[in-house]
C-alpha cells in the first residue's frame, strides 16, 4: 500500500476581505492519498488539510457526498475536495487514487507422476500483476516455491500472495500416468520356398502389433540369418511409421543351404526401435517356416586354361 503526500498552495476561488478590508491570505491544501493496496479493492482514502485564509475550515467531496477533512475507505477513482474557510472562501481540488493491476495467475502446469503411487509429479505456476515479489503457498502439500515438486496424483491448490497483501489461487490435478506397453513382434514373413542363387535377394516382413518408428542413425538394425554355417545378415529397409518392417538380404557367391535358412534373431546395432519413446519387445514370434528356404550360389568354376 502507498502513501502519496503532496499540496497546493491556492488564492480562495472566491475572493474574501479580512475585517480590516483586506484581501485575505492564500488557502493552502496539503493532501495525503493513500493508494488502494489490491486490485478492486476499497482501502484507498484521501485526505486534506487547509492552512491560510482564515480558519476554521469545512471539507466536502461532492463526488462522495462526504463531509470532513478525509474520504474515508474508498475505491481508486477520481475524487474531488471542496474547502471553505469562516470568510466563506472557497477552493475546489481533485484528487486521484489508484490501485495496482490485479494479481493473476498466467499459468499452471503440472507433470504427471508415474506409475500408481508416484512421488514424482510436480507443478509450476506462473504469477503477473500486483505490487512487489510473490510468495506461494501449496496445499495439501508441496512447499513455498513456485514450483511443487515430489507429488503424487491428486488435485493441488496453490495460494499466490503479493508485497501488499493480495492473493489470488488456481487449483491443478494431476493423475497416474502408466508407461506406454512395448511394441510387440506379432509375426515374421520370410521368403518363398524356392533355391535363390547369388544375387538374388531375400525379403523378410517382420510385423508388430502397433505402428513403430526406426532410428537408424546409431545403426541399422538387422535379421541374423544362418545361411549353411556362415552368419548373414538381412537390412532393415523401410517401414519406419507402420507395423510393418522390411528386412533384406541379397544372397552372396558361396552361400549353400540345402536344408532351409535360420532365422535367429534381430538385432538393433545401435539404432531403435519404438513406439510412444518406448523401446519394442524383440523376441520374433510366429516366425513363418523356412526350411524350404533353400541358397545355392557356388563360385563359379575357374576358367579353363588358356
Amino acid at each position: 500500500m502507498s502513501i502519496r503526500a503532496f499540496s497546493w498552495s491556492l488564492t480562495a476561488a472566491t475572493l474574501c476581505l479580512t475585517a480590516a478590508g483586506a484581501a485575505q491570505a492564500q488557502i493552502n491544501v496539503a493532501m495525503s492519498v493513500r493508494d488502494v493496496s489490491c486490485h478492486g479493492g476499497g482501502n484507498g482514502a484521501a485526505t486534506a488539510t487547509a492552512s491560510g485564509g482564515a480558519a476554521p475550515y469545512t471539507y466536502y467531496w461532492p463526488t462522495i457526498g462526504v463531509t470532513g477533512n478525509s474520504t474515508g475507505d474508498q475505491p481508486a477513482g477520481s475524487y474531488d475536495v471542496k474547502v471553505t474557510d469562516s470568510n466563506q472562501a472557497t477552493v475546489t481540488k481533485n484528487v486521484t487514487i489508484v490501485q495496482p493491476t490485479a494479481l493473476r495467475i498466467q499459468g499452471l502446469t503440472g507433470s504427471n507422476p508415474t506409475g500408481p503411487g508416484g512421488y514424482d509429479g510436480s507443478a509450476t505456476v506462473s504469477v503477473a500483476g500486483g505490487t512487489g515479489t510473490y510468495s506461494y503457498s501449496w496445499t495439501p502439500t508441496g512447499g513455498t516455491a513456485a514450483t511443487a515438486s515430489a507429488l503424487q496424483a491428486g488435485t493441488y491448490t496453490v495460494i499466490v500472495t503479493d508485497a501488499n497483501g493480495c492473493t489470488t489461487n488456481q487449483g491443478i490435478t494431476l493423475v497416474n500416468t502408466v508407461p506406454a506397453a512395448p511394441a510387440v513382434i506379432s509375426s515374421v514373413a520370410v521368403p518363398a520356398n524356392g533355391t535363390y542363387t547369388s544375387g538374388q535377394t531375400l525379403s523378410f516382413t517382420v510385423n508388430f502389433d502397433k505402428a513403430v518408428s526406426v532410428d537408424a542413425s546409431g545403426g541399422t538394425p538387422s535379421l541374423t540369418l544362418t545361411v549353411g554355417s556362415t552368419t548373414r545378415h538381412a537390412t532393415y529397409m523401410s517401414g519406419s511409421g507402420s507395423q510393418y518392417l522390411e528386412f533384406q538380404y541379397q544372397v552372396m557367391t558361396d552361400d549353400i543351404d540345402s536344408d532351409g535358412i535360420v532365422v535367429r534373431d534381430l538385432s538393433l546395432n545401435g539404432g531403435t526401435i519404438r513406439n510412444d519413446s518406448v523401446d519394442a519387445a524383440l523376441p520374433l514370434h510366429n516366425l513363418a517356416d523356412t526350411s524350404g528356404v533353400l541358397i545355392s550360389a557356388p563360385p563359379a568354376p575357374p576358367a579353363p586354361p588358356p
